[in-house]
């Protein structure tokens, strides 16, 4: 049975639950380099739905570990749990045009207590089996500037559904200790029990270091394409967008980024 559309299967050599943490750094002629992003800044990350459960999801860091990626734990996680700025959010809709809408994020009853998780602002379908999982309409009214085209369980070009990419604002904390990093986001679920997730190596310098880390770099960002299925991750600085693909943790996601000028196409 074909499964491309709900997610595909595992590229040669790699098996569904593979640790993308384990996996080593892409190289090679043409491979970009990890964003650098700056301790005390605002940046914007963005990621997209390709089967919709609603829930929440945050971002967070770890510092990557030098003897490999077992070290690279939840644990490790949770202790830098990453804020979000500002009261809006950004939906890139399918034919490009971008509509802002309120953001709603919930800090009660999160764990660790009180970090900020956003709430996924797309609202699935509410589907009868009796009726074969037609779409009976949205499960919650969907935000304002998101048509018919723009909510639903999954894309589904054939009905002109192009679920949208969702662009946040999150603060790099002021005293984090430059180095390399590993950017985490996870998406807890509400219409399954899943936890889904996303990573990529991004770079953190102190104030008035970025030109100076930019023009020393060297470095292959991202990790080598693992499995795939569910949703993509964009990595964002705050002048640009940095391009090339990257790879999956053990629930298989992959991790999308361009340049601005070329944004890419999800």
């Amino acid at each position: 049975q074909d499964n491309t559309p709900p997610g595909g299967h595992p590229p040669p050599g790699h098996q569904w639950g593979d640790h993308g943490s384990s996996l080593p750094a892409l190289s090679g002629h043409g491979s970009p380099s990890p964003p650098t992003w700056t301790s005390g800044s605002v940046v914007k990350v963005s990621w997209g739905i390709a089967a919709n459960h609603g829930g929440g999801y945050a971002y967070r860091l770890c510092p990557t570990p030098s003897h490999g990626g077992s070290a690279v734990t939840e644990e490790c996680f949770q202790e830098r749990h990453l804020s979000f700025v500002g009261t809006t959010q950004t939906l890139i809709l399918g034919n490009g045009s971008r509509v802002d809408i309120a953001a709603e994020v919930v800090t009660k009853g999160t764990y660790p207590a009180g970090t900020q998780w956003m709430r996924n602002p797309i609202p699935a379908c509410i589907l009868d089996n009796k009726l074969g999982d037609v779409c009976q309409g949205p499960q919650f009214p969907p935000p304002p500037g998101c048509d018919e085209t723009c909510w639903g369980t999954s894309d589904n070009t054939t009905i002109g559904n192009s679920l949208p990419l969702i662009v946040d604002n999150i603060a790099i904390p002021s005293d984090l200790q430059p180095g390399k990093y590993i950017l985490g986001w996870r998406w807890d679920c509400e219409g399954t029990s899943q936890v889904w997730a996303s990573c990529s190596d991004v770079v953190i310098v102190a104030p008035g270091q970025e030109q100076t880390q930019k023009q020393r770099e060297n470095m292959p960002r991202g990790r080598k394409h693992g499995p795939s299925s569910g949703s993509y991750l964009t990595i964002t600085e705050e002048e640009h967008v940095l391009e090339g693909k990257g790879a999956d943790t053990t629930r298989g996601q992959s991790i999308q980024s361009s340049m601005e000028e070329t944004i890419a196409v999800v």
